[in-house]
């Protein structure tokens, strides 16, 4: 007879419960699957083996028309660019760069858009400017300035220019516009000094 004073839980003879964890299936509509990050090797390689099926492909055709042997030279130059394309995507300052990409794209997205936005605000080219004083030819000059200059930022922006170093660059920029302006205008009065001389053009 059992012992009542034996634990009711104790069953030596009931094997214990083994707990597996499964994969969840593509098959559940329940579950939600990211979709697959193609990289720049991986969209470069794709891009590869198809050329290179499509020449393989008609290679194989024993009656190669003219026409065939036409796309098959123009198959290998695309497939010599994909070749190169391949490799680049295997460097790893390209793949640092790429890396840098997505983060700003996604999860940094936020970040990084605050950070641009700020350092616009710090580093604007043409601040609000009293234009009240000026001619009409010089506000017409100032606006072409303020175009070329935000044009010119974003070609820095776009290539990756450190803030600090567009800083520099862009006074270095506006001492010469300046100094260039100064020069043509001295030429000018200059010619216009020699124009009044009474025997001017004589000889």
């Amino acid at each position: 007879m059992r012992n009542p004073a034996e634990s009711q839980d104790e069953t030596p003879d009931q094997p214990q419960k083994v707990y597996t964890y499964q994969d969840p299936s593509h098959d559940d509509p329940d579950v939600i699957f990211e979709p697959p990050r193609l990289t720049r090797y991986d969209k470069a390689r794709a891009k590869l083996t198809g050329l290179l099926a499509k020449r393989d492909a008609l290679a194989a055709n024993p009656a190669l028309s003219d026409k065939d042997a036409q796309r098959i030279v123009k198959l290998n130059l695309s497939i010599d660019l994909a070749e190169k394309a391949v490799k680049r995507a295997q460097d790893a300052h390209q793949q640092r760069l790429d890396e840098i990409d997505r983060w700003r794209a996604g999860e940094g997205a936020d970040e990084y858009n605050a950070k641009r936005r700020a350092k616009r605000r710090t580093v604007r080219a043409h601040p609000n400017a009293d234009l009240s004083n000026l001619s009409e030819a010089e506000k017409a000059q100032y606006e072409k300035d303020r175009r070329s200059d935000a044009n010119w930022f974003k070609r820095q922006r776009d290539k990756s220019v450190s803030e600090d170093i567009i800083t520099a660059a862009y006074a270095v920029r506006i001492h010469e516009r300046e100094a260039k302006r100064a020069a043509k205008a001295q030429a000018d009065d200059a010619e216009a000094e020699m124009r009044a001389n009474p025997i001017y053009g004589r000889y």
